[in-house]
């Protein structure tokens, strides 16, 4: 069975993959809302490592936060579990 994953950092990674790792996985990671850059590239690199390491396919979506704050500007003055991080989540997936 085949299975695109949507991976925001290595250590979410590490615990999915071993639950689904005798599947056929193809990483997604498409992150706009991780800031600042920095962390985003961060993140992106431990994320390829294990890709490597794994010999895992990665598709990488782009980083355009004016796009992302585009999506989820209506709702910036919302808290975690509000409307904001659903909008986040579906422009993401």
């Amino acid at each position: 069975m085949k299975i695109l994953v949507h991976v925001c950092c290595a250590p979410d990674l590490i615990a999915t993959y071993h639950h689904l790792k005798d599947l056929d996985l193809t990483l997604f990671f498409f992150n706009p809302n991780i800031h600042p850059p920095k962390e985003y590239e961060k993140r992106l690199e431990n994320v390829e490592f294990l890709a490597r390491k794994w010999k895992l396919p990665l598709i990488k979506g782009d980083y355009n936060v004016k796009k992302w704050y585009e999506v989820v500007k209506e709702y910036r003055e919302l808290g975690e579990g509000s409307r904001r991080c659903y909008e986040c989540i579906k422009y993401r997936l």
